[in-house]
């Protein structure tokens, strides 16, 4: 045994510590990781535009973009480049998920981590004073007999 002092942990505790922890650990890294190809891919089309290379196809967000630019254009005197940008990217999908949606849960993610691990250190905490008072019940009780 690994550890001898420290009691085997409950089975409902390592299916709770699974679902709760690490199905959304891989989740996210999945879903962080295509969103990094992803980004990476557009961003080196962007550069072969920029360079001047030709492009069979240039990236949907380009095209979004200038589709956005010719209708803003004919109406404003100046454009909001910034907010047409925020745009197209708020509207490009990953794995069925927007960019932004995936950053957001990205970004929330160690805090809901941090808060499950709060829970599971107040619930074992309440559990332990209970038996910790029994203990202590059961000293007092054999210091009183002798």
């Amino acid at each position: 045994m690994l550890f001898p002092s420290f009691p085997p942990l409950p089975p409902l505790l390592i299916i709770l510590i699974g679902i709760f922890v690490f199905i959304p650990s891989i989740i996210t890294l999945y879903y962080r990781w295509n969103l990094y190809q992803h980004l990476t891919t557009q961003a080196n089309k962007i550069y072969q535009i920029i360079n001047k290379r030709e492009l069979e196809l240039p990236p949907a967000i380009v095209q979004v973009l200038e589709q956005s630019f010719a209708e803003s254009s004919q109406n404003l005197e100046q454009v909001n480049t910034a907010a047409l940008i925020d745009q197209a990217y708020s509207q490009e999908q990953v794995l069925g998920l927007s960019c932004e949606q995936i950053e957001y849960f990205c970004r929330i993610f160690p805090n809901l981590l941090l808060a499950f691990g709060l829970i599971g250190t107040f619930i074992g905490i309440t559990v332990n004073l209970g038996s910790l008072s029994h203990t202590i019940a059961k000293v007092k009780q054999r210091m009183l007999v002798n």
